[in-house]
C-alpha cells in the first residue's frame, strides 16, 4: 500500500506540474455558440485569468492531498516530500509576481 501512495504521489505532482507549466504558454480558449450553434476558437499570449485561478487550485488541491499522503505513509516518506518540496517550488516561481489578493487570500 505504502508503494501505492507513492506511486500515486509521483502521478499527481507530474500532472500538477503539467497544469503549472500550461500558465504561461499560448492557452487555446473556444465557445460553441450564436444563432447557428458555431464553433469560436482563439489562442491567447497565456492563461486567462479564470483558467489560471483553476490551475492553481487544482496544484492547491493536488498539494494538499500530496501532504496528506506524506502523513499517512511512513515508509517513502523521503520521496513524498521531495514531491511536495517541488510542487511547493513550482507553485512559488509560477507566482511571485501575483498579488495573492486577486485569488482571495488574504495575508
Amino acid at each position: 500500500m505504502a508503494q501505492a501512495r507513492t506511486d500515486l504521489a509521483w502521478r499527481l505532482e507530474a500532472a500538477a506540474n503539467t497544469m503549472l507549466d500550461m500558465l504561461d504558454k499560448p492557452f487555446t480558449v473556444y465557445a460553441f455558440g450564436g444563432r447557428d450553434n458555431t464553433f469560436n476558437s482563439a489562442e491567447l499570449v497565456s492563461a486567462p485569468v479564470d483558467a489560471r485561478r483553476t490551475i492553481i487550485t487544482s496544484a492547491a488541491i493536488v498539494f494538499d492531498k500530496l501532504s496528506k499522503i506524506v502523513e499517512s505513509t511512513p515508509e517513502g516518506t523521503g520521496e513524498a516530500e521531495t514531491v511536495l518540496d517541488r510542487i511547493e517550488a513550482g507553485i512559488d516561481a509560477e507566482f511571485t509576481d501575483v498579488d495573492d489578493a486577486e485569488f482571495g487570500v488574504k495575508q
